[in-house]
């Protein structure tokens, strides 16, 4: 890949994506092409610059994997502030329309109790609850 092309899609990356995380993916993977362009073709500096981005891509798989948890969490959170933590938070408060479309669009669904995930999600990453070994309410 050409300098200018390279600059080129540097920019429109930094423009357009990088505010939904996809472009810092993309930006990552065009300065690796780069740095690998320019390792030697043989001997130990060549093996050095491929292990590094092969630790990169796996450390990437884990913030991936870290995100969705993240957003798990996020979503039983918001649960919790309309329903436990409702009354302590200002449920006595005149109740507006926007408030209870609020209130309606968070209850509609429930999320997965992050309380019961796998012990091992735990150990892997910063979590926002604790593990709860109970079984579920019936």
């Amino acid at each position: 890949m050409g300098a200018c092309l390279r600059r080129a899609v540097l920019e429109r990356l930094f423009h357009n994506l990088l505010a939904g995380g996809i472009g810092y993916a993309l930006l990552l993977y065009v300065a690796a092409s780069a740095w690998l362009e320019k390792a030697p073709v043989a001997g130990w500096q060549r093996r050095v610059a491929v292990g590094a981005v092969v630790v990169v891509a796996a450390l990437w798989i884990v913030r991936s994997g870290e995100m969705g948890f993240q957003l798990r969490d996020t979503a039983w959170d918001y649960r919790v502030e309309w329903t436990d933590r409702f009354e302590e938070l200002g449920a006595k408060q005149e109740q507006t329309d926007v408030l209870q479309q609020m209130k309606t669009a968070a209850l509609t669904r429930t999320p997965a109790d992050p309380r019961r995930d796998p012990a091992w999600t735990y150990l892997l990453w910063e979590r926002r609850f604790r593990r709860s070994v109970a079984p579920p309410p019936h």
